[in-house]
């Protein structure tokens, strides 16, 4: 095993290797940004960028957006989203927040370089950033619909590099901030931290001070880093626990918890008790061809190197949280949800690596950079012939309907609320009944649309609940008979 130096604070690591990771980054940033432009000039931006611009525009009002009705923190305890309210209430549109997931995601890259650039030699460092970088978990998630998580990579992989270099006030910041990204993440981070006290606490009963860093699990100062990261784990572990009573006492409940709603449990706590308690009743449920295929996914990309490494158990509670969802929908490559594990399993992974002796890693690196290009080239999750396409074929009738409608309670498409859900806060993606106008397409290219709410429209026409106002091409404004604006 090599190691530049035992001393994790003696290195600078903005050397040539920051420069070159951070060129990658640059372009890899860059390539994303052109994709999101096309995107969101063909209004193929979905039903979750639509919720975060109202929630992000309204933070001032309490964090509230249309199709969810109310709060966001019904759903999820996101504060950090107040940090993207004075850029979004200065340009006053959904690309905002599409460009910060960018830019947060794609941090992540040079954040882990400098993270292990005291550990190992330049090229090795910049070949494990580089395998970030490009991991589809990861870079598939700057091009998705934005989500709070996009946070999570980069703060993450930063709170460890505090604790690593021993800047006790940056870790606390960044541990209150990761914290405050969604609840779930905040579980992840406080596994972490309770992770580094009992190595701490190990290397505290080990005479000397010899020691070779946190990575290597031997903090210089043991004492105090078993101190620090138990203190944050505690605070975070309070944080989520007002949260979880606050939401329960006035909210009406946590709202994914029906997520993992099974025969034999309700609950998250209760899926997972219900694995040992009850595991006739739980593992055939849970032990599916689809979510070994995942689990499969996320470790190919790393050649399964981080189930070499201690620091593996950081990435435990995220794909437990995962795996256990009761929806298809949360484990697949290329959604979300991937971001509570991979940026913990990015760092297990750059660990295993350095403890591979030198002259064996470039062979590592090539089988690494082997599948990920495989998997970009046969099955990118950019999804890139899916999203670089106009979502209607007549995205200018839709713009005359919209136009003529105006600021108005209304509904409409997913996509077409997304676009104008800032400039038009009272905008819906439900068929709301609070909203006073509807713009749809009789066409619409979406099976949910076609089967479920083009029929209730139709009803409620012949009920007489709403009229049509005016029409262009096939999309239609329909007002509410009880409206009382006219046009």
């Amino acid at each position: 095993m090599q190691i530049t130096t035992k001393n994790s604070t003696s290195c600078d690591p903005f050397d040539t290797g920051f420069w070159s990771v951070s060129a990658w980054t640059v372009g890899v940033a860059l390539l994303i940004g052109i994709f999101t432009i096309i995107r969101w000039s063909d209004w193929n931006y979905g039903y979750d960028l639509g919720i975060f611009s109202q929630v992000v525009y309204n933070v001032p009002r309490g964090f509230v957006d249309q199709p969810e009705f109310g709060t966001h923190f019904h759903y999820h305890f996101a504060p950090i989203l107040a940090v993207l309210w004075p850029i979004m209430a200065l340009f006053k549109s959904p690309l905002v927040l599409q460009w910060a997931a960018i830019v947060l995601v794609c941090a992540a890259t040079p954040m882990l370089y400098v993270l292990f650039r005291p550990y190992t030699d330049e090229r090795t460092s910049v070949r494990i950033a580089l395998c970030s970088l490009f991991n589809p978990f990861l870079y598939s998630q700057a091009f998705n619909e934005f989500h709070e998580l996009c946070f999570l990579p980069v703060l993450a992989i930063a709170l460890l590099w505090a604790l690593d270099r021993e800047r006790w006030v940056v870790a606390s910041i960044l541990a209150v901030l990761l914290f405050c990204v969604r609840e779930d993440a905040a579980i992840t981070g406080i596994v972490a931290l309770l992770v580094v006290t009992v190595l701490a606490w190990r290397q505290s009963r080990i005479p000397g001070t010899d020691r070779r860093g946190l990575l290597l699990g031997e903090p210089l100062h043991a004492r105090t880093a078993m101190s620090v990261s138990l203190l944050l784990a505690c605070t975070g572990t309070l944080i989520i626990g007002a949260y979880f009573a606050y939401a329960k006492a006035y909210l009406g409940g946590w709202e994914p918890a029906t997520f993992y709603r099974y025969s034999f449990a309700s609950t998250p706590l209760g899926v997972v008790v219900a694995l040992f308690l009850q595991p006739t009743q739980s593992w055939p449920t849970l032990a599916t061809i689809g979510r070994a295929g995942y689990l499969f996914e996320a470790l190919i990309c790393t050649l399964f190197l981080p189930v070499r490494s201690r620091w593996l158990f950081l990435a435990l509670p995220g794909l437990a949280i995962v795996l256990l969802a009761n929806s298809i929908g949360v484990w697949r490559i290329g959604a979300q949800y991937a971001l509570l594990w991979v940026p913990w399993l990015m760092v297990a992974f750059g660990e295993a690596v350095i403890r591979i002796a030198p002259d064996a890693r470039g062979r590592w690196f090539l089988g690494c950079a082997s599948v990920l290009a495989a998997i970009a080239l046969v099955g990118n999750p950019l999804h890139l012939g899916t999203y670089l396409r106009p979502s209607y074929g007549d995205l200018a009738d839709a713009r005359r309907a919209l136009a003529r409608v105006g600021n108005v309670a209304l509904s409409t498409h997913d996509e077409w609320q997304t676009h104008i859900s800032v400039v038009d806060p009272l905008a819906n993606s439900v068929l709301s009944p609070t909203s006073q106008w509807f713009v749809y397409a009789s066409d619409y290219p979406n099976k949910r649309f076609q089967t479920i709410i083009k029929p209730e429209i139709e009803r409620m026409v012949r009920d007489g609940v709403i009229r049509v106002v005016a029409q262009y091409g096939n999309v239609v404004i329909y007002r509410r008979i009880a409206a009382t604006k006219s046009l």
